[in-house]
């Protein structure tokens, strides 16, 4: 196990061929360590891809715990594909998908529900009713479904002279907590908190973030719930800025339902991938309507097949002079998690 957690550790810092020996050696001592093969599957590692799909199908063969035949399917699923098998690796993963499921259990609609309640609770009459003068100038929030190049987005501003990229946390979850789940009874109540409440809040969103990562006044947050907590960040923090990363539904679908990510429950499904991903439109396009120029949308498919004019629109809208190497942004020495 000890290989393997160092395996993971140093592929988030892009040293991939460090963690292919560490994830090897960790098989070496546990053949049937599911997970290895599926951060191997991840990582494109292949040593011998026939060789490898063998050994996991033998693997497969052999253990019944699903907990080690979930990872086991996702990693045989990312084999074939590289192989071309696509029959192949649309099955693995589906079996792999259901197992999921049934372990865990998801219902797609109360998530809708929510997101709806979540849209009612901040109108922008609200949110210029209640914001204060906390500022936050310098502070960017990047929302986006998973596998919409969120990441890819944090990574360029972070070529920005004095932009640290914070990448994924909870930390605006911690400032909200006086809030409850902002529902609309939740911020009925919040409309009588005083100017001091809200400023507290802010700054316990700032002082954390700071803290934690040792930064300064400008940095990106590209937190996973980030679109549930828009409303409250343009609240808390009238100078920040958003962007809005939208992708083909069909590549998130896909990408996300062939990934195996615990939080991302929806995708046990594809039609509930679909699903949810409209609905997480829905509530990004109120969040774009009400903060109007505070937030830009950007298309992924502009920014990869136009860069130049994507990525320069995209420092202009936050008040940054493009550095001239922003297009160095995998050299960035900080932890990766996507």
């Amino acid at each position: 196990e000890g290989y393997y957690l160092e395996g993971y550790y140093q592929a988030r810092y892009g040293r991939t061929e460090k963690a292919l020996a560490l994830y090897r050696q960790a098989l070496e001592l546990v053949p049937q360590h599911a997970p290895a093969w599926e951060q191997i599957a991840l990582l494109g590692g292949y040593q011998d891809l026939d060789a490898d799909i063998a050994a996991m199908e033998q693997l497969a063969a052999s253990i019944d715990n699903p907990h080690q035949r979930i990872p086991l399917c996702y990693a045989l699923g990312r084999a074939y594909d590289t192989g071309g098998d696509y029959a192949s690796a649309f099955a693995r993963i589906q079996a792999g998908a259901r197992l999921r499921s049934q372990l865990s259990p998801f219902s797609l609609q109360p998530q809708l529900d929510y997101y709806g309640r979540l849209a009612a609770s901040f109108s922008a009459e609200r949110i210029d009713r209640l914001g204060n003068d906390a500022g936050g100038a310098g502070v960017v929030f990047v929302l986006g479904a998973p596998r919409s190049g969120t990441t890819l987005v944090e990574q360029i501003l972070a070529t920005a002279d004095g932009c640290s990229a914070t990448g994924e946390h909870m930390l605006m979850r911690v400032a909200s907590l006086p809030l409850a789940s902002m529902e609309p009874p939740d911020m009925q109540r919040a409309d009588q908190f005083s100017r001091r409440d809200w400023q507290q809040m802010a700054q316990t969103y700032l002082s954390r973030v700071q803290r934690r990562f040792n930064v300064g006044q400008r940095f990106t947050d590209k937190s996973l719930l980030n679109h549930n907590y828009a409303g409250l960040a343009a609240t808390l923090l009238p100078e920040a800025r958003f962007v809005w990363l939208k992708r083909d539904a069909r590549d998130v679908a896909w990408s996300c339902f062939r990934s195996r990510i615990s939080a991302n429950q929806w995708a046990q499904d594809l039609a509930d991938c679909l699903g949810y991903l409209d609905g997480l439109d829905r509530l990004c396009s109120h969040w774009a309507e009400v903060l109007g120029e505070r937030m830009l949308v950007l298309k992924y498919e502009s920014l990869v097949t136009d860069p130049e004019t994507t990525s320069s629109d995209l420092f202009a809208h936050l008040g940054l002079e493009r550095p001239g190497q922003w297009q160095d942004f995998h050299r960035n020495a900080g932890p990766v998690a996507t």
